[in-house]
């Protein structure tokens, strides 16, 4: 009769198991974070497009430039903020 062993190799340690949740939990908060920063843009696109649509009522002037530089500043941020998560999930 053959005595089953048990492979060692397949179990983790206390450690390891812990480890192996934080990444977890890190990886899933960075995939929200990610998803969070996608609706950002969208709710951007969303305000600019009704800020240009009442600016363009308005006609006080310069109103194309100013939501322009608007929109870019919100999208620079949400894109500034999707390499950083990305960059802290590379480390």
């Amino acid at each position: 009769m053959v005595a089953k062993t048990k492979d060692s190799s397949n179990v983790l340690s206390p450690k390891g198991q812990l480890a192996g949740w934080a990444r977890q939990g890190i990886e899933s908060f960075a995939a929200a974070q990610k998803i969070l920063f996608d609706l950002t843009a969208q709710q951007n696109e969303v305000v600019m497009g009704m800020v240009r649509e009442r600016l363009s009522q308005a006609r006080l002037g310069p109103n194309d430039t100013i939501t322009k530089i608007a929109d870019r500043g919100v999208a620079n941020l949400t894109t500034a903020g999707k390499i950083l998560l990305d960059l802290y999930i590379r480390a």
